[in-house]
């Protein structure tokens, strides 16, 4: 697992180079204050606990302290609001496990149970007062124990990659983002060559409509959908009242949420997951085959920020479709295919941001 180890090492590494600098790339998540903004707590959840108000005036020099000069609260003086109201929060480094403890696909005999987990990073660096990058890195397994099926046994897929992206306002009321993910998806029973790798990546465009209406529009490379890898995206982000958001990304998300307290919100959606990977004969490594996987879950959750770092996120609901091709590598067995059928699904999250 020599791309585990790596993806450990460069998550480490870049943990390290946040931690040093401080809170420079901060931005994204929690304004800065600069001449004419203060920070006051946000009434529905964006990025942050706090939120740029551009109502104050000049509160940095009554208090006789000095402007904040820096890119990142040049960046924050222009773009933060933003920033904050364009998606619902989502942690720079999030962990998560997901449990599916019943699952079976149509008209195939057997079932299965579903240990899904993995580590997302998305670090944010001002390189100028109307751009940033990202850098970071991802890593999960799935792994499958299968009861009653003659042909597929149990199996664990592993993902792993990094992450390269930029944010540009071309405007004040538009962000272009590009956002490169490539990475291995395998079985990991043999070398890694070149069908183990994908080159994942997505595109978007966002305009803000009104103050409190995010309009989306791009494009994405992904495993979730076996016969389309590349699709569009169209999505919006809207906050019709204090407590209330809309958050759609299609084709893959679409999600309501309700915050009482901007360090406590609920949510009720429908998320599109899976991926396509590269598995093998475990005795003859020369026989391989691509295996797809994916689920339609629809849930309920909840998101708790104990602080202006660490939250926790938790899900229940259930499958409600989902397209299943798995194949073991080998040329004795058929391949199991089928649409999947409705099964609870469990997780938990954890996230922290700098």
């Amino acid at each position: 697992m020599h791309y585990v180890n790596a993806y450990i090492l460069l998550t480490a590494s870049l943990c390290a180079t946040a931690m040093a600098q401080g809170r420079t790339f901060d931005g994204l998540q929690a304004p800065a204050k600069s001449p004419g903004t203060s920070l006051t707590t946000v009434d529905v959840s964006g990025s942050s606990l706090e939120h740029f108000d551009p109502r104050a005036e000049n509160s940095l020099e009554l208090q006789g302290q000095d402007p904040d000069y820096s890119m990142r609260g040049m960046f924050q003086q222009h773009h933060g609001e933003f920033m904050l109201k364009r998606e619902r929060y989502d942690p720079m480094i999030e962990t998560r496990g997901q449990y599916l403890p019943h699952m079976e696909i149509l008209n195939e005999p057997g079932s299965m149970q579903l240990l899904n987990w993995g580590s997302d990073v998305e670090l944010p660096f001002m390189v100028a007062t109307d751009g940033y990058i990202t850098v970071g890195g991802y890593f999960g397994e799935r792994r499958y124990l299968s009861k009653g099926s003659s042909n597929f046994g149990d199996e664990k897929l592993y993902e792993a990659g990094i992450k390269a992206g930029f944010g540009v306002f071309l405007d004040e009321n538009l962000l272009l983002e590009g956002l490169a993910t490539p990475g291995y998806f395998t079985d990991n029973d043999s070398t890694l060559t070149r069908n183990d790798f994908k080159m994942y990546g997505k595109v978007l465009l966002t305009y803000r409509a009104d103050e409190n209406l995010f309009l989306k529009v791009g494009a994405r490379s992904n495993g979730i959908f076996s016969d389309y890898e590349i699709l569009p995206y169209l999505g919006v982000s809207w906050q019709p009242t204090d407590t209330f958001r809309i958050d759609v990304l299609l084709p893959e998300k679409a999600e309501l949420s309700l915050w009482p307290d901007p360090s406590f919100g609920m949510m009720l959606g429908c998320e599109i997951q899976g991926n396509e990977y590269r598995v093998r004969d475990a005795t003859d490594h020369s026989v391989q085959a691509d295996l797809h996987v994916q689920e339609v879950i629809l849930y309920v959750g909840a998101i708790w920020r104990f602080s202006e770092f660490t939250s926790l996120l938790t899900r229940v609901g259930s499958t409600v479709a989902g397209d299943y091709k798995l194949d073991d590598g080998t040329n004795t067995t058929d391949t199991v295919k089928g649409p999947l059928e409705p099964g609870l699904f469990l997780e938990l999250s954890f996230g922290i941001d700098f």
